[in-house]
């Protein structure tokens, strides 16, 4: 028989429908040890923020198994998805590598590529974003004239991957545009956990 503690008082296990459970804390069996079938909630000492275990319909309809963290002053137990910091329900990118790297900014008619080695051994979904002088900017980057007439590109950043590495390109089309030849820029990445394809 084991032991269920919610809202501060304790009844036996048997004859509850666990899914039914919405508002206890710990759940143990009589030697003080969690069942992992049932949930635990833990506190930041004054409001309930992290949920492990079951929760009825607390992971969607129907879905009664998972784990979720509440933000700051918000209790796990009630609060809405929007103040949920994560939640097993959400599908959420997973990162599996992040780093940074540089490139420094070619003469006009080149191109300059920072290769970055990640050996995943998938081509996974990835982000790129460029800094530079307290700017940044989401890859890949244009910058041309804004003539109606005619546009010209000055220069463009934009970035490739496989199953080994990360390829990022700057080209240069012309001593105009906002970045100057030999400027270094700041690259920052994120590899995901899902693929970039189906393939």
């Amino acid at each position: 028989m084991s032991i269920i503690k919610r809202d501060g008082k304790t009844s036996e296990q048997e004859g509850i429908n666990q899914t039914e459970l919405t508002n206890f804390k710990i759940v143990t069996d009589p030697s003080g040890n969690p069942l992992p079938s049932n949930a635990q909630i833990i506190s930041d000492g004054t409001t309930d923020r992290v949920l492990l275990g079951i929760q009825k319909n607390g992971f969607g309809t129907g879905k009664n198994f998972g784990f979720k963290v509440s933000q700051e002053g918000y209790d796990v137990k009630t609060c809405a998805d929007s103040k949920l910091a994560m939640s097993s329900a959400f599908n959420n990118f997973k990162i599996v590598l992040t780093g940074t790297s540089s490139i420094a900014i070619p003469n006009p008619g080149y191109t300059s590529t920072a290769i970055i080695t990640h050996n995943l051994g998938y081509a996974p979904s990835c982000l790129v974003y460029g800094e530079s002088g307290g700017y940044s900017w989401a890859l890949p980057y244009y910058d041309m004239n804004a003539s109606p007439a005619s546009y010209i590109i000055f220069e463009y950043s934009d970035f490739s991957i496989d199953t080994t590495k990360l390829y990022i390109n700057w080209a240069k089309h012309a001593a105009a545009g906002s970045m100057g030849s030999g400027d270094i820029i700041t690259l920052r990445y994120y590899l995901f956990r899902e693929v970039s394809s189906s393939s």
